[in-house]
């Protein structure tokens, strides 16, 4: 639902090196998840010739 929070902070934006600690292990479904929709994103900006930085957890930021 975009606009709430994660379930892990009160923020809208909640970086996912933040929000793991919080939440503990992370089930195989919303890894894959996860990571199936980082990688579109990073699909949509190459084919878009966007040029980005630095993929990390401290990036990658989850929405509720």
């Amino acid at each position: 639902h975009p606009g709430t929070s994660p379930a892990c902070c009160s923020c809208p934006l909640c970086s996912l090196i933040a929000c793991v600690p919080v939440q503990g292990p992370v089930s195989l479904v919303k890894v894959v998840v996860t990571a199936a929709e980082v990688a579109a994103g990073m699909f949509t900006l190459h084919k878009a010739d966007i040029v980005h930085g630095d993929l990390s957890p401290f990036n990658v930021l989850l929405t509720g």
